[in-house]
């Protein structure tokens, strides 16, 4: 469930060590639906990909993450708590996830397994000692300068790059002032209109179903009393 693309349609090739960031996606993504709409909701998100329960799928000249999977980052993004997305740490949270974790497209760097001042446009690294057949470990040059901040098509993140990323929105949040963990005035409006319901990827491909929100009483427990605490806790 948690495997990117490459691990499916590239099986015969080495893997990146980019390949645990798009798990490391998924699961921050699950963490998200989770503490926001609980554990029921998160079930139905799961439901809601299909047989195959895949973050990804593959069309006819790209492989991208699901529209669906889109449609919930953005009803996250959209959330009274969590909105404007770019002010807040969950909704940060989001767009990293989004623009930098489930991203099919993955740039093998020479600095992702070698020193940069060795690093040559291919090379094969080998223990050429005996004749036995062993693995071998192919670098390739890089595609786009490694200085480069910006790319045609985005790039899946490093573990370095998601490091120091979560590390600025832990401590903007933990500050307080400029970085909130949610926006505290929304936590109301998110209790009247209730999870989001998007439609299940059977329905997406039927052409049924639609993006929209359950009444307050279709909240679980847990996130009632979530809602309940953040009141409490954002009106002073």
């Amino acid at each position: 469930m948690y495997s990117p693309p490459e691990a499916e349609l590239r099986p015969e090739e080495a893997r990146s060590r980019r390949y645990d960031i798009w798990s490391l996606g998924c699961l921050y993504l699950e963490f998200l639906i989770w503490i926001l709409y609980g554990n029921d909701v998160l079930e139905t998100f799961r439901g809601s990909m299909g047989k195959d329960q895949a973050f990804y799928e593959k069309g006819l000249a790209v492989v991208a993450m699901k529209e669906v999977v889109k449609k919930w980052i953005k009803a996250i993004r959209d959330d009274p708590r969590c909105s404007p997305a770019g002010l807040t740490a969950l909704g940060r949270l989001a767009d990293l996830i989004e623009d930098r974790l489930l991203v099919a497209n993955v740039v093998i760097r020479c600095s992702d397994s070698i020193p940069q001042d060795n690093c040559m446009e291919s090379m094969v690294i080998s223990d050429t000692s005996s004749n036995v057949d062993k693995p071998m470990l192919l670098v390739t040059r890089p595609t786009l300068p490694s200085e480069s901040s910006e790319s045609v098509h985005p790039e899946r993140a490093n573990a370095i790059e998601v490091s120091e990323e979560m590390e600025k929105i832990f401590d903007a949040a933990k500050k307080g002032d400029s970085l909130p963990w949610i926006n505290w005035d929304g936590i109301e409006q998110a209790a009247t209109l209730g999870p989001p319901q998007i439609q299940s990827h059977l329905a997406e491909r039927l052409g049924t179903g639609a993006v929209g929100a359950r009444s307050k009483s279709d909240l679980t427990p847990g996130v009632r009393y979530c809602v309940s605490l953040g009141i409490m806790q954002g009106s002073r």
